[in-house]
């Protein structure tokens, strides 16, 4: 690993930026979809555990609470807890040949990804506001796992501080890559 930053360069590949996402709490759609799914579900879970501990205990009731508060707090934890830490674990480098996203989540070792910078994929840049932004670099096309048809996967640095000064290398290496035929 090239100066602890998580890949291997080629030779003559350069390091022109490593970054990562702002870490700590932030409001967003996976903290909202986890309050909209966990908090009802949660509490019909422990409305229906509480009518199944009775004096006379309705266990046919009870595996039913079990699962919907077990869904439900999964649902909280997601939003709440995983979201956070896999932000926490995500690094990001740009060199002059590609883009890499290092991801350490809380389960499993790291996850590269990493795509080169041509000039065929799109390019975009969006603002969060609080001087953090998203640059996105590279999109796919996925199978969907267990279901007919394809998602599109966009790859890119999200949620970092100086996504501006990113984005304008990024289009310096794309309009390079178009010079160059690539």
């Amino acid at each position: 690993m090239a100066d602890g930053i998580g890949i291997e360069l080629a030779p003559g590949e350069e390091v022109l930026w490593r970054g990562r996402p702002r870490a700590g709490f932030r409001w967003g759609l996976p903290q909202i979809a986890s309050l909209i799914v966990g908090v009802p579900t949660s509490l019909s879970g422990l409305w229906m555990l509480a009518g199944a501990l009775t004096p006379e205990p309705d266990l046919f009731l009870m595996l039913p609470a079990l699962v919907a508060s077990g869904f439900g707090g999964a649902a909280l934890l997601a939003g709440f807890w995983y979201e956070p830490r896999r932000r926490a674990g995500t690094r990001y480098v740009l060199t002059d040949r590609r883009g890499v996203v290092i991801r350490n989540g809380p389960f499993g070792g790291p996850r590269v990804v990493s795509r080169a910078i041509r000039a065929d994929q799109p390019l975009d840049l969006v603002e969060h506001g609080d001087g953090l932004g998203t640059v996105w670099f590279h999109k796919e096309q996925v199978r969907r796992s267990g279901e007919p048809g394809f998602r599109t996967l966009f790859i890119g640095f999200e949620l970092i501080e100086d996504a501006g000064k990113v984005y304008m290398i990024l289009q310096g290496l794309r309009d390079r890559a178009e010079r160059a035929g690539d």
